[in-house]
């Protein structure tokens, strides 16, 4: 079975043929990705690992596929064509010179540039006529089925720190997870997951291929308003005996019909303005840009 292909912009034909053979894609599939590849600034590779999928960290959550800094190689943990198409259009980002930020000692500041390229990624597919699903897959924070069962979500989201803070980072890049939020929530862990979606999504807004340069501004603009409002001075997010993994938090797969509970966060992005975010800048974090951190 072939594990590796040669993406040639100059040979956008021959480069969608090899992926055909690597992945098993469906014809407009692969017309729309070798629109894609025309477009990569230099030739590129990409290689198929599935046995590193177990190692490598598969939730729902993250991406089934990574970048080798060193090479620019653009890895696959799984073959399916969903994984292909968005591994391929962040390739296109990648090389075209959109900034990752890996390397970061703060995780959560690599995880908002995660959920701004996703942002950025959806408007491209829909601009290649690839498949984009808008459909919401999960929900993260309901609660156990009896008052006995462990609430690790609960717990997480009672209080502002580096620990909660990190969380809502990772959830609001994920558009295809609804969030409940149970009524012992901190207000300002609920006001970081709301104002984070705002500033991915003001990130990603109509950003093309070409406007890597805008979208870098915008991100490292991003991330310095969320640390002046929200992240704790001096406060990194290691690790302690009640940190939650995002892996045990209870995410279940919605069928067909999905129906979301009446409480879970869905803001609408596309809302000129939100009071709730300007409330936050304008008043709630003046005096005490820290929160309720501990010091």
């Amino acid at each position: 079975m072939v594990t590796r292909a040669i993406l040639d912009p100059l040979d956008p034909d021959f480069s969608v043929q090899q992926l055909d053979e690597l992945c098993d894609l469906s014809a407009e599939t692969l017309l729309g990705l070798r629109r894609v590849i025309a477009l990569f600034p230099r030739t590129a590779l990409v290689s198929v690992n599935e046995q590193e999928v177990l190692q490598h960290d598969s939730l729902s959550v993250n991406d089934l596929f990574t970048f080798d800094p060193t090479t620019d190689e653009l890895i696959l943990f799984s073959r399916d064509e969903n994984t292909c198409v968005d591994a391929l259009v962040e390739m296109a980002m990648y090389l075209s010179g959109f900034a990752t930020l890996l390397g970061i000692e703060d995780e959560w500041v690599v995880e908002f540039a995660i959920g701004a390229w996703r942002s950025v990624r959806n408007r491209l597919k829909h601009e290649f006529d690839l498949p984009v699903s808008s459909e919401v897959l999960a929900m993260i924070g309901e609660p156990p089925e009896t008052e006995v069962e462990p609430y690790p979500f609960r717990t997480l989201v009672s209080s502002f720190d580096p620990i909660s803070f990190h969380h809502m980072v990772v959830l609001a890049g994920r558009e295809e997870i609804a969030v409940y939020f149970p009524p012992e929530t901190n207000p300002k862990v609920l006001a970081a997951y709301i104002y984070t979606r705002r500033a991915i999504h003001e990130v990603a807004k109509n950003i093309e291929l070409e406007s890597c340069q805008e979208f870098n501004a915008r991100l490292l603009d991003g991330i310095q308003r969320l640390m002046t409002l929200f992240w704790p001075a001096g406060q990194r997010a290691a690790a302690r005996p009640d940190m939650v993994d995002l892996r045990h938090l209870g995410a279940a797969a919605f069928d067909d019909e999905v129906s979301l509970h009446p409480d879970a966060v869905e803001p609408d992005l596309e809302a000129p303005y939100d009071p709730f975010a300007s409330f936050i800048e304008e008043n709630l974090f003046d005096d005490d840009p820290a929160g309720d951190a501990p010091q």
